[in-house]
Formats: structure tokens, sequence, C-alpha cells
């Protein structure tokens, strides 16, 4: 009885938890934890770093790289040992680390398992200095679920100061996160053709730097240089319009046009020369249906369709890439699009079983004669940004592992949202990403698309996500990730700030329209052309501003309009009289956060526009009366809430402006296909549709 006694109290001592105190949350989660059953040692009794064998010091965090190097091994140092063990089964990127009284130990067998396990030794010590408690005695095994883990940045619309993009790489870093994707559009300075890129596009020296800085952190930036469709910076210049499938549409090239592969291959030279620490090439290639419209085309289009013309421009351009040692990516809709299965992959919500089978049924047999003209060196990356654990998703996914061809995911940071970090996304990458996993995939990209231009700050809670669940998928809850990344962004307790703005979000977005969004083509507010993916181009009917938003009251007919927008106005009520706690709720972030301040005041100065439009629907309604003089208080409120919008916007303009530049340069030829944000040339597409509802106002208050 002595003996077993012993040894309970033996494993009790060893091992009582498998998870971390809840004063520590890593990001992303570790895949196997043991803790210990009592306090190790606090974070200024560590001495120094000791490197066994021939070890390279790898770039280290804030907290660790105060410590100094140690030419001996002490008490209560932190050692790193290259050795492979079985646990870790050969992964470059895993790593044991283990803390007790004695110090610290991370045992890994390549650079990047040593640098990801000085990430988490980071967040452990930025957590225990927060809480001023020790660290915990434990061993933690850590492994990625998957190998390939990669954040976009989409810069078509706009482009950020180039500090930001090197603190974002630190950050990425932080979150073992291991390759950008980085969309160039017109922001890279071509040497072989300079009409492409803007005047103050990043040089390639420039990119070439942030390239190493980003490889010294086990991150590889992927250039993604766009075509065959996608192509309106390139096709907008006059110089090019004879490279056009029809030319009144600059969206997509001729496929059949030797010159189309003249330019693309010297803009993929130029770009390979500014991301030279990658084996990877992103062509593009989604969304492209104008083409074998054009005389070349007509005949090859009419014979092998427009997969046919689409899997043409692929191989070409895989076969440059492969010449210059690189491994091409491309978008995959336009393979499930031809063969007839995009409703069953992309909206298989719409879908019953019993129709996506059928679907598949007969979906597979063109997908199976398309075989033999894909590339099996390509990545193809099947993006779903709803609903990717769908059937049709996994009969997607399915087919590219029965055919042995490569490829990965991509999910979405934000789509369309424009201000506040999309509050579905994260749930969608979380679905989609443990689905794929357990198909067999091993890569995913979290996009973060730039046709809204959100700020580049509202994506990092989408990319987050992405860094959890691409490293240890079924670790957290939703609930529980959200817990752990407050205290990693901000080193806070959860707050609902998201939820807190959405309904303010949406009022903004919608509320001075008879119908549709901001974002809707109805509403543009300049006349704008519609370059089409799947069609001929088409002009969008240009609705005048009167006709476009409501209507506003009629004094004829006091009362009436309070009745007609009775839903808006009670919604507005009910934002106006919350007003005061959000604004309570995100002071108290503001002033209790210890990282990332930043990013709330983001936040504080999106809540300040969106405010602005429920008070301003208040201001009407207090004009809606018979009585003349009631009237004029109204028209003097909404002069003061027009006051209050500008300063809003200013505000704004000034929080955005500190990562971002705010317009393009003199001289800049624009895109002008329509999204939101390519309606103006700087960030006054965020306020277009007040300054063009506010000159309504001014000519019906001079009338009544």
């Amino acid at each position: 009885m002595k003996q077993f006694i012993l040894i309970v109290l033996m494993f009790c001592s060893i091992a009582v938890s498998m998870e971390l105190p809840e004063d520590f949350q890593i990001i992303p989660h570790p895949q196997e934890v043991q803790v210990y059953g009592q306090e190790s040692l606090f974070c200024k009794e560590i001495q120094g770093i000791f490197l066994d064998d021939d070890i390279e010091l790898p770039v280290l965090p804030f907290h660790l790289s105060a410590l100094p190097l140690l030419d001996n091994q002490t008490d209560k140092s932190l050692v790193l040992t290259k050795r492979n063990a079985d646990e870790l089964e050969g992964n470059s990127e895993g790593y044991i680390l283990e803390i007790n009284a004695r110090g610290i130990s991370i045992l890994a067998i390549d650079d990047a398992g040593f640098f990801y396990a000085c990430q988490t030794l980071e967040q452990m010590i930025e957590d225990a200095k927060t809480a001023h408690i020790g660290l915990p005695a434990c061993r933690i095994l850590d492994v990625p679920a998957y190998e390939w883990r990669a954040v976009h940045f989409d810069v078509k619309h706009h482009l950020d100061h180039m500090n930001y993009y090197y603190e974002s790489i630190d950050r990425l870093a932080k979150y073992k996160i291991n390759a950008i994707v980085f969309e160039f559009e017109n922001k890279l300075r071509y040497q072989k053709r300079p009409l492409v890129g803007s005047s103050h596009a990043i040089s390639i020296e420039e990119m070439q730097a942030l390239s190493q800085y980003a490889a010294d952190r086990h991150i590889e930036i992927i250039p993604l240089v766009q075509g065959l469709g996608h192509a309106t910076f390139i096709l907008k210049h006059e110089k090019y319009v004879p490279l056009r499938e029809q030319e009144d549409n600059k969206w997509a090239f001729c496929p059949l046009n030797p010159e189309t592969y003249d330019v693309l291959f010297d803009l993929y030279l130029d770009a390979m020369e500014a991301t030279p620490n990658t084996k990877y090439f992103h062509v593009g290639g989604d969304e492209v249906g104008s083409i074998g419209i054009c005389d070349r085309c007509k005949g090859y289009g009419q014979e092998y369709g427009q997969l046919g013309l689409n899997l043409y421009w692929l191989n070409k351009v895989c076969e440059f890439i492969r010449e210059q040692g690189r491994i091409p990516i491309y978008w995959d809709d336009m393979l499930f699009k031809e063969a007839d299965l995009w409703k069953s992959v992309q909206r298989d919500g719409e879908t019953s079983p019993e129709e996506t089978a059928a679907m598949w049924e007969k979906g597979l047999g063109k997908l199976n004669a398309f075989r033999s003209k894909l590339p099996n060196d390509a990545v193809f990356m099947r993006w779903n940004y709803d609903n990717g654990d769908s059937p049709g998703s996994g009969r997607a996914l399915d087919f590219y592992i029965d055919q042995h061809l490569p490829a990965v995911i991509a999910t979405a940071a934000q789509t369309t949202n424009t201000l506040v970090p999309g509050l579905e996304r994260t749930t969608t990458i979380k679905r989609f990403t443990e689905f794929a996993h357990e198909h067999g995939i091993n890569g995913s990209l979290c996009t973060a698309w730039d046709d809204s231009s959100p700020l580049m700050e509202l994506y990092w809670r989408g990319w987050v996500t992405s860094a959890e669940y691409t490293w240890a998928p079924g670790k957290r809850s939703m609930d529980e990730f959200e817990t752990a990344m407050f205290q990693r962004e901000f080193g806070l307790n959860r707050f609902p700030v998201y939820e807190t703005l959405a309904p303010g979000t949406e009022f903004w977005d919608r509320s001075y329209f008879k119908s549709g969004t901001r974002r809707s083509r109805s509403n543009a507010m300049v006349p704008i052309a519609s370059a089409s993916h799947w069609t001929s181009n088409k002009k969008i009917e240009y609705i005048e501003n009167n006709e476009k938003f409501i209507a506003l009251p009629n004094p004829e007919k006091p009362g009436e309009w309070r009745k007609q927008n009775r839903e808006k106005l009670d919604k507005a009520k009910e934002l106006v009289n919350s007003d005061k706690n959000t604004q309570a709720l995100l002071k108290k972030m503001y002033n209790n956060a210890s990282r990332n301040r930043y990013g709330i005041e983001v936040l504080m100065a999106i809540h300040e526009l969106q405010s602005t439009a429920p008070r301003m629907f208040l201001a009407m309604a207090a004009c809606d009366v018979a009585n003349k003089t009631k009237r004029v208080k109204g028209f003097e409120q909404i002069k003061i809430e027009r006051e209050k919008f500008e300063k809003a916007a200013e505000n704004l303009e000034r929080v955005y402006g500190k990562i971002r530049f705010l317009s393009n340069p003199d001289g800049y030829v624009p895109d002008r296909y329509f999204h939101w944000a390519s309606q103006a040339e700087d960030i006054s597409f965020m306020f277009q549709v007040e300054r063009g509802f506010h000159q309504c106002l001014d000519e019906w208050m001079s009338k009544n």
C-alpha cells in the first residue's frame, strides 16, 4: 500500500494538467501540453541563452532579445539543443519546450523549430509579466498540422507604409504564419514594363529587403501577378489595349495573342527579382469568362471551350515559371465552373445532397476529360469564403487528392465588409480549415481582399484565426479562441466589441439608400463601368442621387416620412441610446490595453464615423413636422450633425493615415471597374455617400 501511495504521489507531482493555467493563452494552441504541479521560475530569474552544439541564434522576439548569450550552461538559463526526437517525427517546424525550476530547454531539429519555440516562450513571458506570476513548470510538444500557413496582402486600391509591412511580418511570425502571398497589381515598380507600376509603388530593391526580413523570420513572400483576367491594372493603359480580348473591356487578356505573354513574362521576372526568398509564384487565373470572343480566339473557343482557352494560358505561363525554377499557384474556380460544378462547390447550401450527388455524377466526367491538360506541378488553390465544409466542397478536395494534384485551400479574413472585422469570417475560417485538414489538405491561404479597401489592421482578426486553426485544428472552440485572441492582441479580457459595433456598421452601410448597400452597383456614386468576370463588358446604369437615396420629409405631409421610415428610426434610436456605452467600452479597452492600442484606436474612429448615420436620421425626423419653427430647429440639428460627420471623417483619415497612403499620386491612371473603393483615387470613397446625401439635404432645406 505504501508503495502504491508513493507511485500516485509521484505521478501527481509530475503531470497534473494537460492545459496551461488560464493566465497563459498561447496562439496558436500547442499540440500537447503537460503542466506540472508547481510554479517553476520567474522571468527575471532567467540568466541568459546558451546555444548547445552548432546552433545559429534565431531572430528573437522582444523579451528574449534582452537576454545575454552565455558561454557555458548555467542554472536558470535558456538552453537550445539541436537533436531529433521521435515525437517530432522529423518535422522541421516542431519543437519541445520544457520549463522547470532549473531553467528552460528547447529541443528542435531545424532553425524554424527554434524560432517557433521562442515565439511560444515569448508569449508565455508576456502573460507571466502581465499577471505578475512565474512561468509554469511544463512540457510543450508542438508541431503544425498544416505545412503551408499563408496570409494575403492585396494592395490593388491602396498602399501601406513600408514600416507597417515590417511590423506585420513580426506579428505574423508571432503567430507562426510562414508565407505571405503579396498581390502586387500596380504597386510594384516594374523595371521591364515601367508603365504598369504606379509612381509611388514599392521598388524592387525595397521589396527584396522586405523579403529578406521575412525570410529571417521563416516567412516567404510569394508574388501574385494577376492574369488571365483581373488585368485592368495593365490593360487600362492605351499601349496595351491591343492585348485585350475585347477592345472595350480591360478585364482580360487575349490568351492567343503572343504579345500577352511578352508583357506577363516581363512582369513575372521583375516580381521574381523582388521576391528572391520563395520557390512559388501565384499567377492568378480566376474569374475569366469574357474570352473566346475576339477573332483570334473564336475558333479555338468553339472547339475547346472557355476552359480550353484558360488552360492554354495556364500551361503557357506555368511552363515559363517552371523554367525560372519556381512552382506556379493558380486559383481553380474556372475548372469547376466549366465542369458545371460551380453551384455545388461554391454555393452548396443552395443544393440538396441529392442534387449535389447528381451534379458530381455528371461533372466528374467533365473534370476527368480536362485532366490531361491540367499541369501536374501547379498548386491548385480551392477558394471558398462561406461554406467550405459543404459536401460539394469536400468532393472538390477529394478530386485533387484522387488525381494526385497539389492543392491548398483559401479562406477569407474579410471580403466586402468595410469597417468591422467580419463577424462571420472567423467561424467559416475555422470550419473550412478543419474540414480540409480531415480531407488531407496541407496548405491554407487566408485572403484579405481590397475590393472595399478596409484598413489592413481590420484583417488581423481573420489572420490570427487562420494561424490558430492551420497550426492546431480542433484544439479550441471558437469561444475559447476569441478569449485567447483578445489576450494576445490587446492584453485584455475578452470584450464584445465587434458584436457591439456590427449593428452600427450595418446601419451606416445601407440606411441612406432605398435598397442595397454602399457596395451595390445600383448605388454607385460616380458613373462607372463594370468589367464583368463572366460575360461581355457591361455598363452600370448610373442612378442620380435623388433617385437612389431615400426620400426626404415632405412638409405638405408631416409625419408621413416618420411612418415610412419607422423601422430605420427605431434602429437609429436604439443605436444612439447605446452610443455612450459603446464609447465607454472602447475607451476602457484603449486605456487598459497593454498591446496594440492602434488597433483599438481604429475601432474608435470607425465607431465615431458610423454613429453619425443614426443621429442624422433623428435630426431628419425632427424636421418631419407641420410647425415651421420646429422644422427650422430640425434644420439646425442637421447642420450640426453634418459638422460632426466632417470631424469624424477627418479623424478617420488621421487614424488610417498612420499606416496607409490615403491617395494615389498625380497622374495615376484609374482602373475604374466596379469596386466600391475604385470610385475615387483617395479615401474619399468612404465618404461619398454622406456628401452626396448632404447635397440632397441642402437642396431640400433651401426649398422648405
